[in-house]
């Protein structure tokens, strides 16, 4: 029994199973917690591998943690990466042409972040890109959330950023103005949040010309950028199970990152039965369970949330066509709220009650996705403002206000869903900080 920080919790018996010389049936990862990935735990990885071998050898459990500086310089570092970029835009201040050689590092193996998304998120007439791979004496390339946007999306639009200052442009025009070059027809998308976003931080009433910034030495002004993600729905396979006592649990072998998955699927069978949070019982962490996607590129409560979904319908509609047949209503007419099943606003029966007719054993549902069937969607884009000062001879910085506006879909738990947001602000004021 492997009890496993990972983002891949039905993935990984089978990484463990080969070198231990023994059958994958005889492994099981429990992961209930994991404190954090970001994208970088997908692996039973060498030190896994080497807890598991000694408590083979020893017939012991055996720990074992990576100190920080280990985590961050051995097991993997984060992508790297600068850019020469030429250029070049007409006298309306659209662009016209891109041509970029970039430097980035994959440890010993060389490489970098893939030149084939710059520029970031768009893509302009005549652009030539091109790369030189760094070898150093470094664990390889690991994702630290999003690779490698956050440095596809500095290397592209402070380029940009700084072509809209030789033009003399307000750089809310520029970009507006290069909008048809985005990907997945996202230019309407963009429009509206960048509109949104210069209202909630004032654009129009602040912003200036470079150089205006100031008479002194601290210097405050606008900045502006668009990112995009594809999310979508990541595969899940569920069992849900509807107890004669009115009871409902669900078996999964997903994990939860510390983004709420278990969360979100309380709230979509709660909300599906029409019970309260406490009415659901969500089972995990276990390689046991029915095999569910790794947590990695923002899949996880679209695949989760979809299967989950379905198969509540699906026991639902069970229970109707019983509620219908012992109480001589129509089925089509039934829903669930508030622990009653009602038909309009009559009630029929209690939701015990609808569930006492199932008989002695639980109504066992099993769940899948993703499918075609509106529930979910992918390629998301967004856009982030900030109102801020630097002192130009200490370096300090100092952000006065920082506007996020990002499509997002359907949101299941506003504060999940606000969690995450300023999450990646936080994450993104650090990258800027150190590391731009």
């Amino acid at each position: 029994d492997v009890h496993l920080s990972t983002q891949n919790v039905s993935g990984t018996a089978g990484q463990f199973a080969e070198p231990l010389g023994i059958d994958q049936a005889n492994v099981t990862i429990t992961g209930n917690y994991e404190g954090g990935g970001f994208g970088s735990k997908f692996q039973a990885d060498e030190w896994g591998l080497a807890a598991a071998k000694m408590a083979q050898e020893t017939g012991r459990p055996v720990r074992l943690m990576l100190d920080r500086a280990t985590e961050l310089k051995v097991a993997g570092t984060r992508p790297s990466g600068f850019v020469d970029v030429t250029v070049a835009a007409d006298a309306d201040g659209k662009v016209v042409a891109w041509d970029s050689h970039h430097w980035g590092s994959d440890g010993m193996a060389g490489g970098g972040v893939d030149v084939g998304q710059l520029p970031y998120p768009f893509k302009f007439p005549n652009t030539r890109k091109s790369q030189t791979g760094l070898e150093c004496n470094t664990g390889p390339n690991r994702a630290w959330r999003a690779p490698p946007h956050p440095q596809l999306c500095a290397m592209t639009q402070t380029a940009l950023d700084d072509l809209a200052g030789k033009l003399g442009m307000n750089s809310y025009d520029f970009f507006l103005k290069n909008l048809e070059f985005t990907l997945n027809d996202k230019a309407g998308t963009y429009a509206e949040e960048m509109e949104i976003a210069a209202k909630a931080i004032g654009w129009k009433e602040k912003w200036h010309p470079r150089g205006q910034g100031g008479n002194g030495p601290v210097k405050r002004g606008l900045g502006m950028a668009l990112h995009r993600w594809g999310g979508g729905a990541g595969p899940c396979t569920c069992e849900v199970k509807v107890h004669p006592d009115g009871s409902v649990e669900t078996f999964l072998g997903s994990q939860d990152i510390g983004t709420g998955t278990r969360t979100i699927i309380s709230i979509v069978l709660a909300e599906t039965f029409g019970l309260p949070l406490s009415g659901v019982k969500v089972n995990l962490g276990s390689s046991k369970y029915p095999p569910s996607a790794a947590s990695g590129g923002s899949i996880t409560v679209g695949g989760v949330s979809g299967a989950h979904r379905r198969a509540a319908q699906d026991a639902l509609w069970t229970i109707f066509d019983k509620v219908a047949e012992k109480y001589k209503v129509e089925a089509d007419a039934l829903r669930a709220k508030d622990g009653k099943i009602l038909a309009g606003n009559k009630e029929v029966c209690t939701w015990k009650q609808a569930c006492g007719l199932l008989g002695q054993m639980p109504l066992v549902v099993k769940g899948e996705g993703p499918k075609k069937d509106g529930l979910t969607s992918d390629q998301v884009g967004g856009v982030q403002m900030v109102d801020l000062s630097v002192d130009t001879e200490t370096g300090n910085i100092r952000i006065h206000k920082f506007v996020c506006v990002q499509d997002c879909g359907l949101i299941l738990d506003e504060l999940t869903a606000k969690s995450q947001v300023l999450g990646a602000l936080i994450m993104g004021i650090e990258i800027g900080r150190a590391h731009v």
